[in-house]
């Protein structure tokens, strides 16, 4: 479950980008390759809270990791998600 705090970007989805702007409550199963990311065009970093249950501990090799802007593809005109 992530909710947005601040500014606006994408959540990745299984291959698709969605739209997340401030206020939005996106809820995305586990089972689900997914990330997110802040849209270049906006000034403020996207900032968001993350809640999941079950989680992997700390020193799991199946938590999340970091990945660069240039390994996640860009948006190319997909509709907002539905929220």
């Amino acid at each position: 479950m992530l909710y947005v705090l601040a500014s606006e970007g994408f959540i990745h989805v299984d291959g698709t980008d969605f739209r997340m702007r401030a206020g939005d409550t996106v809820y995305v199963p586990a089972k689900y390759p997914h990330g997110v990311k802040t849209d270049p065009a906006v000034e403020l970093p996207l900032e968001i809270l993350a809640f999941g249950v079950p989680h992997a501990p700390l020193d799991s090799p199946h938590r999340m990791t970091l990945v660069g802007n240039g390994e996640i593809r860009e948006s190319a005109g997909h509709p907002d998600a539905q929220r």
